[in-house]
């Protein structure tokens, strides 16, 4: 009756109250937990509390009730700082998403840093040819020299030599590429620009030469068949009947990150009687050039290994993050189970309270370190317990007094 009382004094019974405790009648038994075993458990914990239920009653007989309250209170006062669950999983989610993006950040720098530097360089290319000769009477040598007048019947070939050649003002790794191409042009011969026919050959394919050092130079050889171009263009001009010029271009590319460019070049006048041969070149001297090292420094090594480290440590952070939730998750866990057995055995004390707990400001907050202390508190004073469900990790329990309410927080984080 007197349980019966209080609860109609304090009003925080309600029907989540009733059926919270069939639930919780249910559970017991399906446990089956001997109500003597509990007890003497119970028991147990009085005589190893800080404040034993025996002195406690003879204090309360030595003193007036108010003092031996507050030498409960005293002796009970939580001070350690409780971070809450959201808050936990907020910070933790936030410190592995920073080490991780971090990590990447590191790493992608580590793989796509490169130092460079400025290099100068003189290039310079020379450019031989001879021109070999059919058998015939005139002439004793089987190939002529350079910077003469030739005739077109006896000519064969014309074999040309690229000799190329690059300075630099320090030693760097270099990859070059450079192919030659034969391009035969017939054009009008009042107007050079209008092309009557084009075609390109390519004499020497694609080379590529790669090396350290503070130089750059090779030589290609190309054997150009003057007859069989000077017949083609022969034969054109006479099927056509075409009062027109023909010329073959040899020219020697080196293919750059910009494109194919064009360094040295022979020009071959076809189908004429008598032919003359003229060279060009373009070339750069005292040209700058930013080179790109390939090779890892320091700086790719430190960021490899930063971002090796905060990659660890983001997973393990991230790994903790996904322990707890699951944690937090069981509903078997031992905060679960405990509270249980707090709501089912002290079930004729406690009290629910619907929308949480409001405590006068006016009254002194004494936090105690267990449930047992809070029951000796309870008994002192023969008010009820009121139990607060403040989420699925934490719940709080009250006991008020006059001038003063006693705590106990229970969290899921100290089991």
């Amino acid at each position: 009756m007197k349980n019966e009382e209080k609860e109609e004094k304090f009003n925080f019974m309600d029907e989540e109250l009733e059926e919270e405790k069939e639930e919780l009648k249910e559970e017991e038994k399906l446990e089956e937990e001997p109500k003597e075993e509990v007890k003497e458990n119970n028991k147990k914990e009085k005589e190893t509390s800080d404040f034993p239920l025996e002195e406690l009653e003879e204090e309360e007989e030595e003193k007036p009730k108010s003092k031996s309250n507050d030498k409960i209170i005293n002796n009970n006062i939580n001070n350690g700082l409780y971070i809450s669950y959201e808050l936990r999983v907020a910070v933790m989610l936030l410190f592995s998403i920073i080490f991780l993006g971090a990590a990447c950040g590191f790493v992608l720098d580590a793989f796509t840093y490169s130092e460079s530097q400025s290099v100068s360089y003189n290039e310079n290319s020379n450019t031989d040819y001879k021109v070999c000769l059919e058998e015939n009477s005139d002439y004793s040598e089987s190939c002529l020299g350079q910077n003469m007048q030739y005739l077109s019947l006896i000519t064969k070939n014309i074999p040309v030599t690229f000799d190329y050649n690059v300075k630099l003002s320090s030693p760097i790794d270099y990859s070059l590429d450079y192919y030659v191409v034969g391009s035969l042009k017939i054009v009008d011969r009042d107007d050079n620009q209008k092309v009557l026919y084009t075609s390109e050959d390519v004499l020497v394919p694609n080379t590529n030469i790669s090396n350290q050092n503070d130089t750059i130079n090779f030589t290609s050889n190309v054997d150009v068949d003057f007859k069989y171009y000077n017949n083609y263009v022969t034969s054109y001009k006479s099927r056509y009947s075409l009062n027109s010029d023909a010329y073959l271009d040899v020219i020697l590319y080196l293919n750059e990150s910009s494109g194919p460019r064009r360094v040295s070049s022979l020009t071959i006048p076809l189908g004429q009687q008598t032919y003359g041969i003229s060279k060009s070149q373009t070339l750069n001297n005292n040209k700058n050039v930013v080179v790109e090292e390939k090779g890892w420094s320091m700086r790719n090594y430190l960021g490899a290994g930063l971002g090796l480290v905060f990659a660890i440590i983001g997973i393990i952070i991230l790994v903790r993050l996904i322990k707890l939730m699951l944690k937090v998750s069981n509903s078997k866990s031992k905060y679960q189970r405990k509270l249980n057995q707090i709501l089912r055995e002290y079930d004729r004390v406690i009290v629910v309270a619907r929308n949480g707990y409001d405590i006068n400001p006016d009254k002194k907050l004494i936090k105690v370190l267990s449930f047992t202390e809070l029951l000796d508190a309870r008994d002192a004073l023969e008010k009820p317990v009121v139990y607060v469900k403040v989420n699925e990790v934490k719940s709080e329990f009250y006991v008020e007094d006059v001038d003063k309410v006693y705590q106990y927080v229970m969290k899921d984080a100290d089991f």
